[in-house]
């Protein structure tokens, strides 16, 4: 199934959540260390791309607007399609070959059917879960066999096995993010002023509620660890619901204790830039975690939903923190529509458990 010819100029698609992107930046300069002479092009949203940017991984790119392409009006949606398909049509058919991380149905197609690429490579089963087929499967003309047990694969092995099965390498990559270097003085003078011994960042929620951690537990693990260390908390995000609970939690605790809320302040750079200040990250299974890998930032993640093998921080100083409940994962639920209410795997993570963690952090 491998590439051999060496002048190739190959898509990626990557387009999942900003965690998986950070996961695929892997691949990149694992095909680089293979062959230097293939050509990458990047199919993504257009947000991401701001991540690799300056780094010679990649050789082009094709951005999608996100907004337009998920837009919830068909309509909108519809004709966004359309008109990325013509605007771009040669410079797509222009390669022989397409390598989906992820799986699209209107890209795939359009790579396939429209613009009738040689070879379309993906997996034979969904990215997480239970060894489900992957319902796009056969728009493929090649197909990856995946291991089984996708449940305690975790994702970035994933997107690497995927390219180890086209290309014969054996290495490993790390993923690999622009430097923001340059962003250090501004992020100091804006938010990093008068701060505590030590500075926590907190990521409280995200797009997918059956994994948050329940608020009150990050009110009480909050007013905790202020009792004990001197302390400057931040609170990242990045929509209206997650500042509206940050504002919440900044509210519900004492009035001597330094929080702030920087949801919505923020650009992706920026965040990144920002965490390494950071001595700590509490957060959810959120692609906070992933950002802080990067510098190694000691972090705690709270999993239950996915497991921490399959989504834990590629991070030696991460703390996963898992009750393993009898129903977790839940990707069956989910694959059906099934969203669970009371999500106690979630609720068995005490805020007591995790301060003893903390401890041992901030010693």
């Amino acid at each position: 199934m491998s590439i051999k010819n060496k002048e190739k100029h190959i898509i990626i698609f990557v387009g999942y959540g900003i965690g998986d992107f950070i996961w695929a930046t892997s691949v990149f300069p694992l095909i680089k260390s293979y062959d230097k002479n293939i050509k990458i092009t990047l199919l993504t949203f257009s947000n991401y791309a701001a991540l690799i940017k300056d780094l010679n991984v990649v050789d082009d790119y094709i951005l999608i607007n996100r907004a337009f392409f998920e837009s919830k009006k068909r309509i909108l949606r519809y004709m966004y399609m359309l008109l990325f398909a013509f605007k771009n049509y040669f410079k797509l058919k222009k390669h022989s070959d397409a390598i989906f991380l992820d799986d699209n149905n209107f890209l795939i197609k359009c790579l396939n059917k429209i613009c009738k690429l040689k070879r379309i490579y993906g997996s034979d089963l969904q990215c997480f879960g239970y060894n489900l087929k992957n319902k796009f499967v056969d728009l493929f003309t090649d197909i990856i066999k995946m291991p089984k047990d996708m449940d305690r694969f975790h994702c970035m092995m994933k997107y690497q096995y995927m390219i180890r099965s086209i290309f014969p390498t054996y290495n490993l990559a790390i993923p690999v993010l622009s430097n923001t270097d340059y962003l250090e003085k501004q992020i100091k003078q804006k938010f990093l002023q008068n701060t505590g011994k030590y500075k926590i960042a907190l990521c409280t929620n995200g797009t997918a509620e059956w994994r948050y951690w329940p608020t009150d537990y990050f009110i009480e693990l909050i007013q905790n660890i202020n009792k004990r260390y001197d302390i400057s908390f931040f609170i990242f995000g990045n929509d209206k619901k997650q500042y509206e609970t940050a504002d919440v939690i900044k509210n519900s605790v004492d009035n001597n204790c330094d929080i702030r809320n920087l949801c919505k302040q923020t650009s992706l750079l920026e965040f990144k830039e920002m965490l390494k200040y950071m001595d700590l990250l509490i957060s959810i299974d959120s692609s906070a975690v992933h950002f802080a890998a990067v510098y190694n930032i000691p972090t705690i993640t709270f999993h239950g939903q996915t497991l921490p093998a399959r989504s834990g921080a590629v991070n030696y100083n991460a703390i996963s923190m898992c009750s393993f409940e009898e129903c977790s994962p839940c990707d069956i639920n989910l694959n059906k529509g099934i969203v669970c209410k009371y999500p106690k795997c979630m609720y068995n993570i005490s805020p007591e458990q995790v301060f003893e963690k903390v401890k041992i952090i901030l010693l």
